[in-house]
């Protein structure tokens, strides 16, 4: 300018503009989505909006602060740009189980394995299908949390942090007490109780019997205290009682053929070694020893025999039998019987001398002379342990066998 004059100079200045460019990823959207144009220092504003399950972020050369879905740059000096990102959602299921019982869960896909790892994260949207197994002793009786229900699988579909409960009770089982005649079982009402324990019962005898305890559940009866075997099914107690039993009389029994059945007393109050009752008739196959009871036989318990095999039977409402084998001639014997009802023993001694009717422990010419006074007599109370080979009828084979065993006497 030549300054020849009085002059004005206008100077213009126009503030710089910018443009603020935003770009978009996938799942979501930037609104504005176009350039924006921004003046220097100026500030501009941007929507980003994710779809559903993901989650937004911001980046870009602008710089900027994002709060919701509201996306503020920090003043603009150049040229930038805006990158709006959308990261899948990720979610934690977890598994908290429930109740008195035991169980584990797993799932598909895999990922949780409780009771080890009970939590997991799944993308959103995943599909997760849990499987509740119980333990022993234990039932799986439902599910609650995440909309499940039921006793069947549990399919979650993830959209958020979810928590699912299943829960397993422990089994319980029925027992069932009962009492017979002539005691008591104490509790007597059923009783309920969890898989794998035990039951206790008070098992009491009235005077003059004695208890035994059966049923299902297994167990043993120590004193009056009867204790279950672990619990696994429903199950009974059974208490029975036993008359306590004493023995009256003791017999050896032998068939006489069509004369019938005799019974030779024996006197159960001798030891082995003492003046036993001797068996004078042969002995053939064996020898039955019979046993009579104060009251009625339940059960008829073992026999052993110090000489010989003996095996207990039942007899008559109050008799055991003893079938006695293998006992040679001349022998003494002791048979015992035990756990006749439970707890009742008994015991007998006696001496096997084939021909010694009198009972002296030694065949004599007495006895000889006795067979040939009863000779041709059928067998009856009065003559029937002559009858040695019980063939019904004292005979000569009688007076033989007795004749060829004089001098013979019962071995100590």
């Amino acid at each position: 300018v030549t300054m020849d004059a009085l002059k004005t100079v206008t100077a213009t200045f126009t503030i710089n503009s910018y443009l603020v460019i935003p770009f978009a990823g996938s799942n979501g959207t930037i609104s504005p989505s176009t350039n924006v144009s921004v003046n220097h220092g100026a500030t501009t504003v941007f929507t980003v909006t994710p779809s559903v399950g993901y989650t937004a972020s911001v980046s870009g050369s602008c710089g900027g602060t994002l709060v919701g879905t509201t996306y503020t740059t920090n003043p603009i000096t150049a040229s930038c740009s805006v990158f709006a990102n959308f990261t899948l959602n990720a979610y934690l299921l977890t598994v908290t189980p429930a109740g008195t019982g035991t169980g584990s869960v797993t799932s598909a896909p895999a990922g949780i394995s409780c009771p080890a790892d009970c939590t997991e994260t799944y993308n959103h949207g995943t599909v997760v299908t849990l499987t509740a197994a119980a333990n022993t002793g234990s039932t799986f009786t439902g599910w609650s949390g995440g909309g499940c229900s039921g006793t069947g699988t549990c399919v979650v579909t993830l959209t958020g942090a979810t928590t699912v409960t299943p829960t397993f009770t422990q089994s319980t089982f029925t027992i069932t007490p009962s009492a017979g005649a002539n005691g008591t079982i104490s509790p007597n009402t059923p009783q309920s109780i969890s898989q794998g324990s035990t039951a206790m019962f008070t098992v009491t005898a009235n005077s003059g019997y004695t208890a035994s305890v059966g049923g299902t559940c297994g167990g043993s009866l120590v004193a009056n205290n009867f204790t279950t075997s672990p619990i696994t099914a429903n199950c009974t107690v059974v208490a029975s009682f036993s008359q306590n039993l004493s023995v009256l009389a003791v017999h050896s029994r032998k068939v006489h053929g069509s004369a019938g059945t005799f019974n030779l007393p024996i006197d159960d109050s001798q030891p082995i070694s003492g003046a036993v009752t001797v068996e004078p008739r042969a002995i053939g196959s064996g020898h039955t020893i019979v046993f009579t009871f104060s009251g009625a036989v339940g059960t008829t318990g073992t026999a052993t025999s110090t000489i010989g095999t003996a095996v207990a039977s039942a007899g008559a409402t109050n008799e055991v039998i003893v079938t006695l084998t293998g006992v040679p001639n001349r022998q003494r014997a002791t048979v015992t019987l035990n756990g006749v009802n439970g707890t009742t023993s008994a015991t007998a001694s006696l001496g096997f001398l084939v021909g010694d009717i009198n009972n002296s422990r030694t065949v004599t010419a007495g006895d000889l002379s006795s067979l040939k006074a009863r000779s041709g007599q059928v067998a009856n109370l009065a003559n029937f342990m002559m009858d040695l080979n019980a063939s019904g009828a004292i005979g000569a084979a009688d007076i033989a066998t007795t004749k060829a065993r004089i001098g013979n006497d019962l071995l100590p």
